[in-house]
């Protein structure tokens, strides 16, 4: 595509060179660049690629984007914009011919719940016949085939590559996880959503690399909204005043108070063989008794806004239902089926915000004993290992402290700042750092009515340390475990 083709959609001034250029491809990674593309120079918490401007030129690049002044002696053509990113997403959308605009684009933006919410919109879809990719933390799905991605909201270029396939591949809607990095960062620019779903705001994200305030955290999340043709809101949840002055767009409401549109009463909780559920009849815009097959009370929060979903894009209702009935998501409240005598749970919870949820949930179930099996991420703030430690071992009965993803720490010193935190609150612990073997132990020591929770690795299915990733899974450790223990 000639590069005069490709400026359509943004404000550039040409430095030097000639619009004429041809290009094959947009690469924004200096590892990439073959000869015809053009490359984009961005400004990243690590690396300033403009400073490998003599690099890719090397290798052939004869188009560069930037977003400050250069110099470039070569005949290189160099066009220069406000903000690179901005202008990869746009150019990256022309150059594939705009895919997010052949399908219904449904976002998701909130601290927690993006993901179950995500994956229960998709189950219904799929359950109304409507071919349906997904996008978020677990990865990107079309189909069957799963497309690995590193961000919850990949770069602009990877997300267009991804609309691409699914277009191709005869999807009609699309949803994804919409994180306020993806939207601070612009890799979501040039995307008209149909829908713009919240679910909640907490504290999270605080740090040099992702957001300086609180204020800057929910503003980024609030930017969602600003490319929604539509809103779905918590209406329980503070933040959504603000979120919902910053915009002109009609919004639908849900929650338990019943000015919203679609809300709930006193659920009913179900405990089960194999799972936990929670029923609970809906009111307002939709009147349908409700059976999840998902545990916890927030869960019927996502749900709620999937039946959003569902009646704005009028939907089959029973067949909406039935999805909600249906629906599990890996790591996510994951019901891991070992034994009839006490129940199992996977779960991505790696904060306190989280964690305090899972525990609301299970108290509801009377379980006899709780047990927590958990580490706490390496290079990561110790204040959230204190939070945790005191909050487990204030509510479960022991606490298992293994591995998580050491990174660049020793697992023992990371347990030791736990440890601090369960102190605070008396509670009982042992250590056991090797993750298998803790899950094992856990394992072998249940008890009767236990309910086990297995914290923070949910959907992963590696370990990482020292900057190396090994395969690991939960799930393939707890089936290793019932082949040779339960037989």
């Amino acid at each position: 595509m000639k590069v005069e083709k490709l400026l359509e959609n943004i404000t550039y001034s040409l430095v030097q060179g000639s619009i004429e250029e041809e290009v094959t491809d947009i690469i924004y990674d200096s590892r990439k660049v073959v000869p015809g593309c053009a490359f984009v120079c961005i400004k990243g918490s690590k690396i300033d690629s403009h400073s490998l401007i003599s690099e890719v030129v090397r290798k052939g690049v004869r188009v560069i984007f930037v977003e400050k002044t250069v110099y470039v002696n070569e005949d290189v053509t160099v066009i220069r914009t406000e903000n690179s990113r901005r202008a990869m997403a746009l150019v990256t959308a022309t150059l594939f011919d705009y895919p997010s605009k052949k399908m219904c684009m449904i976002g998701i933006t909130g601290t927690k719940g993006k993901t179950t919410t995500a994956f229960m919109i998709k189950e219904m879809l799929e359950k109304n016949n409507l071919k349906t990719g997904i996008i978020g933390t677990i990865g990107a799905f079309i189909g069957e085939k799963k497309i690995i991605t590193h961000n919850t909201t990949p770069e602009s270029y990877e997300l267009v590559t991804i609309f691409s396939e699914m277009v191709k591949e005869g999807c009609t809607h699309c949803v994804m996880e919409v994180s306020s990095q993806g939207l601070k960062q612009k890799r979501v620019e040039g995307i008209q959503f149909d829908i713009g779903i919240f679910t909640n705001f907490s504290e999270d994200h605080i740090g040099p690399l992702e957001h300086a305030t609180m204020d800057e955290y929910l503003y980024c999340k609030s930017l969602l909204f600003k490319q929604s043709k539509l809103g779905i809101i918590n209406i329980d949840d503070s933040a959504h005043e603000e979120l919902i002055s910053n915009t002109n767009i009609e919004f639908l409401t849900y929650g338990k108070t019943k000015k919203a549109d679609f809300y709930f009463g006193k659920p009913k909780f179900l405990m089960k063989t194999d799972r936990l559920g929670i029923a609970y009849n809906v009111n307002g815009k939709i009147k349908e008794h409700v059976e999840l097959g998902m545990p916890g009370e927030f869960n019927i929060y996502n749900s709620l806004a999937t039946l959003a979903v569902s009646y704005t894009l009028k939907l089959d209702i029973k067949k909406t239902l039935e999805s909600l009935l249906d629906v599990s998501v890996r790591g996510r409240v994951e019901m891991v089926p070992i034994s009839k005598d006490y129940h199992v749970i996977i779960d991505f919870a790696h904060n306190e915000e989280e964690v305090n949820s899972l525990f609301t949930m299970v108290k509801e179930y009377n379980a006899k004993r709780l047990i927590c099996v958990y580490g706490s991420g390496g290079n990561r703030s110790k204040v959230r290992r204190y939070s945790i430690g005191e909050l487990c071992g204030r509510v479960a009965d022991l606490s298992i402290l293994c591995a998580d993803n050491p990174r660049d720490e020793e697992v023992e010193d990371i347990n030791k700042d736990t440890i601090v935190g369960i102190n605070r609150s008396n509670g009982k612990y042992i250590e056991i750092p090797d993750r298998e073997k803790a899950i094992y132990y856990s394992l072998d020591h249940a008890q009767k009515g236990d309910l086990i929770l297995y914290l923070g690795k949910g959907h992963e299915d590696y370990q990482e340390k020292n900057g190396i990733k090994t395969h690991f899974s939960e799930r393939e450790v707890m089936e290793k475990y019932k082949n040779e223990k339960l037989k």
